[in-house]
């Protein structure tokens, strides 16, 4: 609705008038449009971007891909279009902000990756950045040399107003309107970070290289046992689409796991693939006891091969890497965010593995939010409303007059 008016004290009125009719203030939709910032949170294996607003959603979902062109590296793909067979045919394909699992977890993204992706992410949303700032949602463990690659294009390449940059496990803690707690991150990577009034607790920080996508691998092989075979990088989209239909996490995995074994049938569900033409032509994938013994390697890691300690054994460790007057209140404020944690039974198991780590008389809380998928995403809409943001941001000025030192300025808030 356009409405034109002849003086401001008229629209004002009108104003009034709507907000009293409307279920979404319209004086709260008017200071996001004038706001003009564009949320782009970079996960390990997914974007998602979008123009703030109160309680948005990502406009894009993209896998954050990048296609290389073998024959002329300036020839450059990105998401959807990245994973095209004629595309993969002729190009190596990789993911950018994925880091390795060996010693050198940095990631790969250069400026020539950087570029491709945010004209692509501007392109889609149909907008010109030079008409908006820009909050970017980033790993906790991104290096400052990829920080400041993505300032460079951003201002230099292409003219972004201002920039606000900051961790994932902090702006999934706003997304819950909180800033004391432990966020229990958990997409292709696992990251269990202790955050007291907004400062990042690096003591209790532990990131694993392992988590979404190695049970999407671990599903791979359990289907195998029923004559599943998808191995390819493509196929393990086949895979993915049947864990996040069917996988769940067991209350008493030995508990679970014998009743299946005494009767599979009653636990065994089925899901359909009908539409996805695959090539050995099946219609219909049946789970059992995959569904559970999949997902249990983030409880017990063995069942995986890996040595490392459990999630609920890395939040006890985040807890206790904090101050003594601290600890009961983030007991109190344990937070879920990435798709990881949205499998059923998730956060009753982890709650009910942390009570049987502490006393009795310590009270455990696993707060899950609806769509903490979008945790990150969520949480830089919150932080893009706030009075103070012009002040968060580093402005255009600020980098062409300081360059990188003009980032210093996030570690007090």
């Amino acid at each position: 609705m356009l409405l034109r008016t002849h003086t401001t004290r008229e629209a004002e009125d009108w104003v009034r008038v709507l907000d009293s009719e409307s279920v979404v203030s319209v004086s709260d939709q008017l200071k996001f449009l004038n706001l003009r910032a564009v949320i782009i949170d970079l996960g390990s294996s997914s974007l998602r971007a979008g123009i703030a607003y109160d309680d948005a959603y990502p406009q894009l979902f993209l896998p954050n891909v990048i296609a290389v062109d073998k024959r002329e590296s300036a020839t450059r793909k990105f998401g959807i279009e990245a994973l095209r067979p004629a595309v993969r045919d002729l190009c190596d394909v990789y993911y950018p902000f994925k880091s390795s699992a060996g010693v050198d977890k940095r990631t790969k993204a250069d400026a020539q990756d950087l570029i491709c992706i945010f004209e692509e992410v501007f392109h889609q949303l149909q907008i010109d950045p030079r008409e908006f700032k820009v909050v970017i949602s980033h790993s906790q463990f991104t290096i400052q040399r990829t920080k400041e690659l993505i300032m460079n294009v951003l201002f230099e390449h292409l003219g972004v107003q201002a920039v606000y940059m900051q961790d994932q496990a902090v702006l999934s803690m706003y997304s819950y309107h909180e800033t004391t707690g432990v966020m229990v991150d958990i997409g292709d990577r696992m990251d269990i970070v202790p955050v007291v009034q907004g400062y990042v607790v690096e003591s209790g920080v532990s990131r694993l290289p392992y988590a979404g996508r190695t049970l999407t691998d671990h599903m791979m092989r359990l289907l195998t046992e029923s004559g599943y075979r998808y191995f390819s990088e493509v196929e393990s989209y086949i895979t993915r689409y049947v864990k996040e239909r069917a996988a769940i996490v067991a209350l008493d995995y030995e508990t679970t796991l014998s009743a299946v074994e005494a009767n599979p049938q009653r636990y065994t569900v089925t899901v359909d693939v009908s539409h996805l033409n695959l090539p050995d032509q099946s219609k219909h994938v049946p789970l059992s006891s995959a569904r559970f013994r999949a997902t249990e390697g983030l409880f017990q890691p063995r069942l995986l091969g890996k040595d490392n300690p459990g999630v609920h054994e890395l939040v006890q460790k985040a807890v206790q890497a904090c101050g003594v007057d601290t600890r009961k209140e983030l007991y109190r404020n344990i937070f879920l965010s990435g798709a990881t944690t949205k499998l059923p039974g998730f956060a009753e198991r982890l709650e009910k593995e942390l009570c049987a780590l502490v006393p009795s008389s310590v009270l455990i809380q696993v707060h899950s939010g609806p769509h903490r998928q979008h945790a990150a995403f969520l949480g830089a809409c919150v932080a893009a409303s706030l009075s103070n943001f012009d002040e968060m941001c580093v402005s255009q000025d600020d980098w062409l007059r300081n360059g990188p030192e003009s980032m210093h300025k996030w570690s007090l808030y």
